[in-house]
């Protein structure tokens, strides 16, 4: 009597969370992207967080020196931009690109190959930003951002 064999079925990674590094690399899936977008975003949130507190450390006390009056003014700045740019904007996105194929009822974004160019721009921006307080040039306009007069 012969026997069918079923073909081989290809490796899933669906029913894990700890997916192969080349697969968040390359994906075109609107949800692993959407969670890059968000993982993107909370470490953005950390990284303001942390300026945030260098800064208070600054105020805690009269005259206490960690920081001079530039770098206050540039973290300032940085933090502001780093919340609203860099967390706030990404983490929004990454909800919405998670989210809204869902909703309409459609099986991914309309151009996932684009959608992945516009993830992997953000940390290249995110670097791009913070060599400024590396090379001497970080923005110091402090909160609103006025030009000096």
């Amino acid at each position: 009597m012969a026997s069918v064999l079923a073909p081989p079925r290809p490796k899933s990674y669906d029913d894990t969370f700890f997916k192969p590094v080349s697969l968040w690399l390359t994906t075109t899936d609107h949800k692993l992207i959407g969670i890059m977008y968000m993982t993107t975003g909370m470490l953005a949130f950390v990284i303001g967080g942390i300026l945030a507190l260098v800064m208070r450390i600054q105020l805690a006390q009269p005259n206490l020196k960690v920081i001079d009056a530039e770098t206050y003014n540039q973290l300032l700045s940085a933090h502001g931009t780093t919340m609203i740019f860099f967390f706030v904007t990404i983490f929004m996105t990454g909800i919405a690109n998670y989210f809204v194929p869902l909703l309409i009822g459609a099986r991914d974004m309309a151009f996932p190959r684009v959608n992945l160019l516009g993830f992997w721009l953000i940390p290249i921006s995110i670097a791009i930003y913070y060599t400024g307080f590396f090379t001497g040039g970080a923005l110091d306009a402090g909160w609103t951002g006025y030009p000096p007069l």
